[in-house]
């Protein structure tokens, strides 16, 4: 009978072994729902070093389950540093910061530059989830052959004008016809109309903050963030849920 007992126990023991490795295998996903309770149903909040932004839903890195994040709100790290990738623009942006209370967000160009214009002229968000926050203005680059006195005009720009030749910003909205015969148009890009344009065009001024937002209430955390709590996407129903804001001492599980 010992026998029989033991050789049973041996292959049940041999039937629950690749589950019980299956398992000690699967990545952690664990955090606290607002009951406390420690589940499973929730991808795991991130960040790309100890000072970076906390990455969480509607964003996640690249590494994770594209159901850990929304479309288009795809980050990755480098050297410590958190990347967005925006599809119409030329290059990379740091992240600053991410208040997902105010469903904002604040990046700036990889690429280091004293002339703002560099960055602000490519920068294009036609194809992306955001906008400029809280809402966007139009600015034409003006040419001209000499220098001009144009009402309104910043300018002309050191760090895009030459020997021979001046360069100015306008308001896009400005007519055509206001300009003088040596001015002609040949480049717009748009700007938050928080932005500081003049600052941002002075001499050797540094790679310019550009601040996005994104329209929380598509992703189901209408609410949710501006009272306080967080919103997180449960993979068992595969929809968003509000959820209360852990105590201090809760923190480490997310």
């Amino acid at each position: 009978m010992q026998k029989l007992y033991l050789s049973l126990s041996f292959s049940l023991f041999n039937a629950l072994l690749p589950s019980l490795i299956l398992f000690l295998l699967l990545p952690c996903t664990e955090s606290k729902t607002s009951g406390g309770n420690i589940t499973s149903e929730f991808c795991p909040i991130t960040n790309c070093s100890e000072e970076g932004p906390t990455i969480r839903f509607p964003f996640r890195l690249n590494t994770q389950p594209n159901f850990c994040g929304h479309e288009g709100f795809e980050l990755s790290c480098s050297n410590n540093n958190t990347i967005l990738h925006l599809p119409s623009s030329s290059s990379d942006y740091y992240v600053q910061e991410i208040s997902y209370r105010d469903s904002i967000i604040t990046i700036r160009d990889v690429q280091e530059t004293t002339c703002p214009i560099q960055s602000l002229l490519p920068f294009n968000i036609t194809n992306s989830k955001f906008f400029f926050f809280p809402s966007w203005l139009g600015m034409t680059l003006v040419n001209c052959t000499e220098t001009v006195d144009l009402s309104g005009a910043i300018g002309p720009v050191e760090c895009v004008s030459g020997d021979k030749f001046f360069v100015y910003v306008i308001y896009s909205y400005t007519s055509i016809d206001e300009l003088p015969s040596a001015c002609r148009t040949y480049k717009s890009f748009n700007v938050s109309t928080e932005f500081d344009l003049l600052k941002a065009l002075t001499r050797d001024s540094s790679t310019p903050e550009v601040v996005l937002g994104w329209k929380d209430s598509e992703y189901g955390c209408q609410g949710c963030e501006k009272s306080g709590d967080f919103c997180r996407f449960n993979i068992r129903s595969n929809s968003t849920i509000c959820l209360k804001q852990p105590r201090e001492t809760d923190l480490s599980v997310f």
